[in-house]
């Protein structure tokens, strides 16, 4: 989650692969700067108390994230993935930009086209469409200042 092109909040996903190289599960975590944020850091971050949003705490960020979650899981459960998805598509920064996606072994770097209907990133990579399930994004120098 950006705000004014300065990284707020953001989610860790680690997959549980079985036996048979089949994905078990997904363990997901999410960080969310509310007080304080690291100031060495590979993309600029901020803080919600640094952008002058008055009234929150641990505990009032915590109930909300609860609540949107459920609201969310519901939505998922009855209208599956495509209504996540295309809510998520319309708030998405970098559409159509350019970006770097950092993966364990190596990073590749293209337009920002879409998300699949399974939630990968589409990277085009001139033309080659590349199917990203996870990865650290990063967006150039002339995204970032196009972001509000």
């Amino acid at each position: 989650i950006l705000i004014r092109s300065k990284k707020t909040a953001g989610i860790l996903l680690e997959m549980v692969i079985g036996s048979q190289n089949q994905l078990e599960g997904v363990v997901a975590g999410a960080g969310i700067n509310i007080e304080h944020f690291p100031d060495k850091t590979d993309f600029p971050a901020t803080s919600l108390k640094a952008e002058g949003i008055k009234g929150v705490t641990v505990s009032s960020v915590l109930e909300e994230l609860c609540v949107q979650f459920s609201k969310w899981n519901e939505v998922w459960q009855h209208d599956g993935f495509q209504a996540i998805r295309s809510a998520w598509l319309e708030k998405a920064f970098g559409l159509g930009m350019p970006i770097s996606v950092r993966l364990p072994s190596e990073t590749h770097s293209g337009v920002f086209e879409a998300l699949d209907p399974n939630g990968c990133l589409i990277l085009n990579e001139n033309g080659a469409r590349r199917h990203i399930a996870a990865g650290d994004v990063y967006f150039d120098d002339a995204a970032q200042q196009r972001a509000v």
